[in-house]
């Protein structure tokens, strides 16, 4: 008898892993072919296994709609007994699609404390993002602590951008003190932090205490003078990084140096980095390309900007999209996003701004239902973007008319609410928006 259970046992499992081994969850399209995964796992009797879960929690994350979030939510709570990876990976998932409120998140976090799930180096990351209040982060900071991670330097790096993005720049500190030995991550979040706020002297000091600089470092330093019209304290630098090091160019600082050059009107020097990209095979991605049309542009060579644009390879698909579209194919669904994206927006301040509608033409949401400038044409093609994109990914943007007050405002806060960059080129210039700032400095 205990031959034939062994056997029957033996039998079993490898009946399970034939049936498991074909499940790619990484080539899942929809989340029609993702719950046909899931009926297989409940048909096989697999949906407690911890191991089969997470993937598809993962995949209902980056699919960013209320419907997939609904359904991850459910995974989750089938899961009898959901672990620290479990835990984990659904807050790292929410966080990233950014559709459940970082109050939530936390939640998840009290959640797992209560059914006594320990966390663990991989929990506090994630968590120190979701972060809204200073308040909560600092509360993080001492569960951090309490659980033994103090020393661990990824939790200790994290700890640093919290602080930092509260511009709470003596806290980020004070914890940067702590690490026997700060890694480029260490210095780069410290040196970026104090660029952030404005305070670009304090952040060079920084940076010249930096024993051993990386191409983030440097490319974090000059990017604090381009941001803040010091071109030729970019320039300076950029020549010593050269001078000290000739391999830490790369498709980051050559973008930055490219934006410097635009500041300035420096042709020659914008044409030798172009040349410097061609000639060392650097990547060109959408932030590289959008500031070597945009060098050409400035510098008035539109024939070059042309001939740049169209020899490069643009693997995108183009959507169009009118002020109050509703003809569009998922005008519903579309419509359904901008007023998510709105609420999130609501809850860090957003309020309309109607400085630049017409007189004659004010609108009373009371009276005349939803303000027609919550669906400007930038606002519809941004919340097309976050729920076709995945998180972090950049959103480019071409528009034909001058952008208005709200939405540039609105833009502003997106960057920092979604942590995307935006690049929106309306009739005038280039309008790029990243943690609540434009490369316009608010004058267009």
């Amino acid at each position: 008898m205990m031959m034939m259970m062994s056997m029957s046992s033996s039998s079993s499992s490898v009946q399970v892993q034939m049936h498991v081994e074909p499940f790619h969850f990484e080539k899942c399209q929809s989340m029609s072919q993702l719950r046909q995964y899931h009926s297989q796992i409940i048909r096989l009797g697999l949906s407690s296994h911890n191991h089969l879960i997470p993937p598809l929690i993962n995949f209902c994350a980056r699919a960013s709609t209320s419907d997939a979030l609904t359904y991850a939510l459910k995974l989750f709570d089938s899961i009898p007994q959901p672990d620290a990876f479990l835990y984990n990976t659904i807050i790292k998932g929410f966080l990233h699609s950014q559709l459940l409120p970082t109050n939530s998140i936390l939640l998840l976090y009290s959640h797992m404390l209560q059914n006594s799930v320990l966390p663990n180096n991989f929990t506090f990351p994630s968590l120190l993002r979701a972060c809204r209040k200073i308040q909560h982060g600092m509360q993080i900071h001492a569960h951090l602590f309490k659980f033994g991670f103090g020393a661990h330097s990824v939790c200790l790096n994290s700890l640093i951008h919290m602080y930092v993005t509260f511009q709470a720049l003596e806290e980020a500190r004070r914890v940067f003190h702590t690490i026997p030995h700060p890694d480029s991550v260490s210095w780069t979040s410290l040196i970026s932090g104090y660029s952030k706020w404005g305070l670009i002297d304090e952040a060079f000091t920084i940076f010249q205490l930096m024993p051993q600089k990386n191409s983030a470092s440097w490319n974090a330093m000059m990017a604090a003078y381009v941001q803040t019209n010091r071109f030729h304290e970019a320039f300076a630098l950029f020549d010593r990084m050269k001078a000290e090091n000739n391999n830490v160019l790369d498709k980051f600082v050559a973008t930055t140096m490219l934006s410097a050059c635009t500041g300035l009107g420096a042709l020659d020097q914008g044409k030798w980095i172009h040349e410097y990209i061609k000639r060392n095979g650097i990547e060109l991605d959408s932030k590289l390309t959008t500031a070597i049309v945009d060098m050409y542009c400035k510098c008035g060579c539109l024939e070059k900007a042309l001939q740049v644009f169209h020899s490069l390879p643009l693997p995108c698909t183009v959507h169009e999209f009118i002020a109050g579209e509703r003809n569009h194919p998922q005008a519903k669904e579309l419509h359904a996003k901008v007023f998510e994206m709105l609420e999130h927006l609501k809850s860090v301040g957003y309020v309309v701004d109607t400085n630049g509608v017409l007189h004659g033409h004010e609108f009373d949401e009371e009276e005349d239902g939803e303000n027609p400038l919550y669906y400007h044409s930038e606002k519809l093609a941004i919340a097309f973007g976050l729920s076709r994109t995945k998180p972090g990914e950049t959103l480019r943007i071409l528009k034909n008319l001058r952008i208005c007050e709200d939405c540039h405002h609105a833009c502003k806060l997106i960057s920092t609410v979604f942590d995307r960059e935006i690049i929106v080129r309306d009739r005038t210039r280039f309008h790029r928006f990243k943690m609540g700032q434009c490369s316009c400095q608010d004058y267009w």
